[in-house]
């Protein structure tokens, strides 16, 4: 990498404000793509009926569970090249990079072919009652799976980018893919007649030229974070020790977070094919926060990890109250947003009448924590940056373990749908203010 590309990504120095937005803003424009790839999909999706909305949201939260398995060598490359760079240790970051590509081609085709030739006992455990939504859903996660490896491999090399501060060319790359994917789902979806066996297959199509592109950058571009690199060198212990001490924690968190949320819907799946297809509305339309609020954290964890590489905790502390403004003011737009204007949002996707009420309300109720789902992982963010992913992880684990065995007491002792979309609601809230008090804790002024 020149000189002058090695002082634009290097997040130590300059303004703080233009070095963070520098690295934000790609990734969060690449969550609103991703946001609006997911919109458009369920909009085509919902023009096929209920129960094809209600097939791809199971077979989602299966997608979603497997993305906790990428986490692993995700975190290993953004947290070790950030702090590598950060410390000048640029064979170090290489090293770090490399055991994170061996780890995630390892997990990837695994869990490729779970999903692949195990689909239908994984379908059978929501224990759906509608034969055709079983059979769609099979057919979406089998081919689903072969799509796995290559987001698997592309989530790795993604975070070396980010890492070492260049989120644009991640940025372009990913939007690439997602702009393929917006023009060939309708043409699979209805000009080929293959619904939703024509999404599934023009997701994965989408994630292996993305892929395929980011290992073009990965070797030639000439903002590249290596100038040289080879992805088939023996992993070593001690790199491998280091990232699953990273990792690990953040692994067992997204694999638990969707696991629960499994949970929890098949509770849901007890009324019916209106409440899933409305819950995935509505999860959708909260991606308004996540998506960005998530996008953030991967953000801030390098320009957290390469300060704290450089030992600069005084602007680490200037970059947390900046982002704290403008996160605070985003969430409380998105609160207000799907708050008034659920029916609205619900509409777009769907015409039946009773799912677009049920998604209203679930909507109404959630923008009650959008703003703690703002905060929660802008702290995780930091912590990880740092190298400290227990935090979040343990909240994370804890509330959400808690949230699932509320909705089964609450939905034994009779509870309403409506009473189960609060608990969901006051679980978020709740880690959003447990991270931020162990923030606080931790950074509390030390007595002399």
């Amino acid at each position: 990498m020149s000189k002058t590309k090695v002082q634009q990504y290097n997040l130590t120095e300059g303004s703080i404000i233009q070095k963070l937005l520098l690295i934000a803003l790609p990734v969060i424009g690449m969550q609103l793509m991703e946001m609006v790839y997911n919109l458009a999909d369920m909009f085509w999706l919902g023009k096929l009926g209920t129960e094809a909305l209600a097939a791809t949201a199971t077979c989602g939260m299966y997608i979603w569970l497997s993305m906790g398995f990428m986490v692993l060598g995700r975190i290993g490359a953004e947290i070790g090249v950030a702090q590598s760079i950060g410390a000048g240790e640029i064979k170090l970051a290489k090293h770090y990079f490399v055991n994170s590509f061996a780890i995630s081609i390892t997990l990837g085709v695994l869990v490729g072919l779970i999903m692949l030739f195990g689909n239908s006992t994984l379908i059978r455990f929501f224990n759906l009652d509608d034969p055709y939504v079983i059979e769609l859903s099979e057919r979406y996660l089998s081919i689903s799976g072969i799509g796995v490896p290559f987001i698997f491999m592309s989530a790795v090399i993604s975070g070396a980018f980010t890492g070492s501060g260049n989120s644009k060319l991640v940025f372009y790359i990913n939007t690439s893919g997602i702009i393929f994917n917006l023009i060939l789902d309708p043409i699979t979806i209805f000009g080929l007649g293959m619904g939703v066996t024509g999404a599934a297959i023009s997701n994965v199509l989408g994630q292996i030229l993305s892929f395929t592109l980011l290992l073009i950058a990965l070797y030639r571009h000439p903002s590249r974070p290596f100038e040289k690199i080879n992805l088939w060198l023996r992993p070593q212990l001690k790199i491998l020790k280091q990232i699953f001490h990273w990792g690990l924690p953040v692994m067992l968190e997204a694999l638990l977070f969707p696991f629960l949320s499994m949970l929890i819907t098949r509770v849901v799946a007890q009324w019916g094919p209106t409440a899933i297809a409305a819950q995935r509305i509505g999860t959708q339309a909260e991606s308004l926060t996540w998506l960005i609020a998530g996008g953030f954290c991967t953000a801030f964890t390098s320009f957290v990890g390469q300060n704290f590489g450089a030992n600069k905790k005084n602007r680490i502390r200037k970059g947390m109250r900046l982002s704290l403004i403008m996160l605070t003011i985003y969430g409380s737009i998105v609160s207000l947003f799907l708050y008034f204007f659920g029916t609205f949002i619900a509409g777009i996707f769907i015409n039946d009448t009773a799912v677009i009420e049920l998604s209203a309300k679930y909507l109404q109720i959630s923008a009650f924590c959008q703003l703690m789902c703002c905060y929660e992982p802008l702290f995780s963010g930091y912590f990880r940056g740092i190298g400290l992913t227990m935090p979040p992880a343990v909240i994370s684990i804890v509330i959400n373990a808690l949230r699932a065995l509320a909705v089964y007491v609450g939905a034994y002792l009779g509870i309403d749908l409506i009473g189960i979309y609060w608990i969901i609601t006051w679980g978020a809230i709740a880690r959003g203010l447990l991270l931020v008090l162990w923030y606080l804790i931790k950074n509390r002024p030390r007595r002399t």
